[in-house]
């Protein structure tokens, strides 16, 4: 695989996840596309490892929104722990 594939590959499975985890979209949904890429396990409960990763992922591409939604869910999970 090409280096800009696996970085295209990379940022879709970022935002799928994000996209899920925030409820903007559904697994089901998505799976009837083409090839679709998560940064998570979608069959199994969200862990706050992974969201960590996508916060550090749109602070790197300076999407703060996205990080400040993250942050939100991830002070959920911990709250339930």
């Amino acid at each position: 695989m090409k280096e800009i594939d696996a970085i295209n590959n990379l940022d879709k499975a970022m935002r799928n996840s994000y996209n899920v985890i925030l409820g903007y979209k559904k697994v089901e949904d998505m799976l009837m596309a083409e090839t679709v890429l998560f940064i998570h396990d979608i069959d199994q409960p969200l862990k706050c490892g992974v969201v960590n990763i996508l916060i550090e992922y749109f602070k790197e591409t300076e999407e703060y929104e996205k990080c400040t939604e993250l942050k939100k869910v991830k002070c959920s999970l911990e709250t339930i722990k």
